[in-house]
């Protein structure tokens, strides 16, 4: 009874862990080494270090109002990483350099985040498919659960996707 009673309250931990993740915007998680999600805030940084998270890949530009997210997760202990991608005018070596970051270390448990999960998503589906081979349409499925992309970001999409030779477009 008593391996039950511990074997069932780690399932339960794991299980609430798992969920923990609900009040970060946006946030969907791929496999066990990539989630991509909205902002989050200092509380859900820390959580998502408790979770296991190795490194935060940051897409967006930041502003003198927000907290210092780098300070934060470097405190908690997270590689931190920045590629500023300008919201209307995304480009293939922006997607580049972020696929060389997460070459870096491919089996880091790695957070990607925008604003709102929009840029976000779309790199994690291009990541997904052009870099790791992954099955478009259910990349394309998840990508589509967040957002489905306006006319700059298919453009990227069927850009990127070019340049590295995947003859399939979006949508």
């Amino acid at each position: 009874m008593t391996r039950f009673l511990v074997l069932f309250t780690a399932v339960l931990a794991f299980a609430v862990q798992a969920s923990d993740f609900s009040d970060v915007r946006n946030y969907i998680e791929y496999d066990d080494t990539l989630s991509s999600a909205g902002q989050p805030d200092a509380k859900q940084l820390a959580r998502f270090k408790d979770a296991g998270f190795d490194r935060i890949v940051n897409i967006t530009f930041t502003t003198d109002d927000e907290p210092a997210e780098d300070a934060i997760a470097r405190e908690l202990g997270l590689q931190y990483v920045q590629i500023p991608v300008i919201w209307s005018a995304p480009t293939v070596q922006d997607f580049r350099v972020f696929a060389a970051v997460m070459q870096s270390s491919p089996d880091a448990r790695t957070l990607v985040h925008c604003q709102a999960n929009y840029r976000a998503v779309v790199f994690s589906f291009l990541y997904r498919v052009a870099i790791r081979g992954d099955d478009f349409e259910e990349a394309r499925r998840d990508m589509e659960s967040v957002w489905e992309p306006n006319e700059t970001w298919t453009d990227l999409i069927n850009s990127t996707l070019a340049a590295y030779g995947i003859d399939k477009s979006y949508p």
